[in-house]
């Protein structure tokens, strides 16, 4: 299949009055039309940049100073604002952490969506009212022709993040961005959202872009996973491949972490140590001081990212002992007998 979207060594960086912060850092892959591509990691770790790198919504200090983003054959990083402006929100559509404060406060529901829809699509406000309460009864808000009446105010978490999905579908984009579209919700409000995601990919054979700390929800959304640490990818495989057989110490600390209802612990593993300051970064692997594998040269060689199976990239300079007879093979034979 024909990649949608594919972002190359893509490298954005913030220049503050301290040093330069490597929040991207030399990032790679790729999207697949009707594929939900997971993107995981801890806080600060450059997922959230990643995407708004894509929709380029980098403001000062920050900006890409390296890679490209081709999307259609475009490459978004040579486009002018004009020209961005066109794809961003028709084309590339994101749903951001926040819902109360990505819609405006003073304007009604209903305004709000179908000023994406005449902007975009360019249809008078007749039309594009009648969309706007079409894509309400779509992301399942009963009384949709009411609701365009109300201000976020009035709704509740789940109905305004449910207003957002459909202001980001309502021009049937060919990719969405999800950056922790459950946040801050029920968990009861979480599954309907994931699922009214899910059954959208569906009909609309939309790819998305799915960025979360939770593994459990990427386990359950996503075909492929990207694993970043400090503004880098540090394993890439397809989801079932990654939690089956996770090869980057991180990405096993990641796992690990996630709570299990069949095994009787007291207390949850944790990734020892912290993320380092961006300013700071280690000369070597960024990962090696919290890494119970590292050797000498993790201090002083900066790890790539090789294919060590098919599909299966991990950025690690012990990858190789790990996937033929390594102790993060021994651990997991210990833990599963």
């Amino acid at each position: 299949m024909s990649k949608l979207l594919s972002v190359e060594n893509l490298k954005t960086h913030f220049f503050t009055d301290k040093g330069v912060v490597k929040a991207v850092d030399g990032v790679s892959f790729s999207v697949e039309p009707g594929k939900t591509l997971g993107i995981v990691g801890e806080s600060g770790c450059g997922k959230s940049i990643t995407s708004m790198s894509i929709m380029r919504l980098i403001d000062k200090p920050g900006r890409i100073v390296e890679g490209d983003i081709f999307f259609e054959n475009k490459n978004l990083v040579n486009l002018n604002q004009k020209e961005m402006r066109k794809i961003r929100g028709n084309d590339i559509s994101m749903i951001f952490q926040e819902p109360m404060t990505s819609l405006n406060p003073v304007f009604k529901i209903g305004k709000q969506i179908t000023e994406v829809l005449m902007l975009h699509q360019r249809i008078d406000k007749n039309e594009a009212n009648k969309k706007a309460i079409e894509m309400l009864e779509l992301v399942g808000i009963p009384r949709a022709d009411q609701v365009v009446l109300d201000y976020p105010h009035q709704l509740s978490g789940g109905m305004r993040q449910r207003v957002m999905i459909a202001m980001a579908l309502a021009c049937q984009p060919k990719i969405l961005i999800a950056d922790e579209p459950t946040t801050a919700l029920d968990v009861t409000i979480q599954a309907q959202i994931l699922e009214l995601m899910n059954d959208l990919k569906k009909k609309m054979n939309t790819a998305v872009i799915l960025i979360t700390h939770d593994l459990g929800v990427i386990a359950n959304m996503a075909d492929d996973v990207i694993v970043m640490y400090s503004g880098q990818v540090v394993e890439d495989a397809p989801v079932k491949e990654l939690y089956a057989n996770p090869i980057h110490p991180y990405t096993r600390g990641l796992l690990n972490s996630v709570p299990n209802l069949a095994e009787d612990k007291k207390r949850l593993d944790s990734v020892e140590g912290s993320v380092p300051n961006p300013l700071y970064l280690p000369e070597g692997c960024n990962f090696y001081p919290r890494c119970k594998y590292a050797c000498e040269k993790c201090k002083t060689m900066k790890p790539q990212l090789i294919e060590v199976k098919k599909g299966h990239k991990v950025s690690c300079l012990m990858a190789d002992s790990f996937v033929q007879d390594s102790p993060l093979r021994q651990e997991r034979m210990s833990d599963n007998a």
